[in-house]
């Protein structure tokens, strides 16, 4: 099989050599042909490895949500690289269902750990021993202070970062996200724009 690096190309070369379709038989409408490419390709783009092969479990979301509202399915554009099932999750210091409980045990998924006792969410960017800075990684902690981004205005929130694309925007991945009314327990997602997201904290683990 070829290998295109732009979508459109891809798209052609796929529809001549793989469908049996000419691109002049009058059915295919090229201009169709290259809205769905790019868009697809913005769905897919970071889940499928360099060498064609699979990325992992990447999940790659389809749902159209506006920055910063939430949703319970992963919105479009974005991906998550394991699927989240709460399968095994502890509660260590942190109660079962709150915020620090899932980012705690989120993160283990990756292999990634923060200490039992980050304390609230708004104090993980505080805890000695830790990266701290304004640029979204993946799989790292974003530490809302206070009333930032919806938290509590005494606790503050923490959530974790799923994906960062190239433009800066992020997608984060939470629980126990008040204002979404789901309640404990419930995972959510959010997307945030680039300037909305240099104005959060991320805490990278160990």
């Amino acid at each position: 099989m070829q290998k295109a690096t732009d979508p459109f190309e891809s798209a052609k070369y796929w529809s001549e050599h793989y469908e049996g379709v000419l691109l002049s038989d009058g059915q295919t409408k090229l201009e169709k042909l290259e809205k769905d490419s790019k868009k697809w390709y913005e769905v897919f783009k970071g889940t499928i490895e360099s060498d064609g092969s699979s990325g992992g479990n990447a999940i790659a979301g389809s749902l159209d949500v506006p920055a910063g509202e939430v949703a319970r399915e992963i919105p479009s554009g974005y991906s998550i690289d394991k699927e989240i099932t709460k399968d095994g999750y502890i509660t260590q210091s942190y109660p079962y269902g709150e915020c620090t409980w899932y980012v705690f045990n989120r993160a283990k998924e990756f292999g990634i750990n923060f200490d039992p006792y980050m304390g609230n969410g708004q104090d993980w960017a505080h805890k000695s021993g830790y990266e701290v800075s304004n640029t979204p990684t993946k799989h790292s902690a974003v530490s809302f202070q206070g009333r930032q981004a919806g938290g509590h205005p005494t606790y503050g929130h923490v959530a974790f970062v799923e994906d960062v694309k190239d433009d800066g925007s992020i997608l984060i991945s939470e629980c126990n996200f008040v204002q979404s009314g789901q309640g404990t327990g419930i995972t959510n997602y959010r997307v945030f724009t680039a300037d909305q997201a240099k104005e959060f904290l991320y805490v990278t683990g160990k």
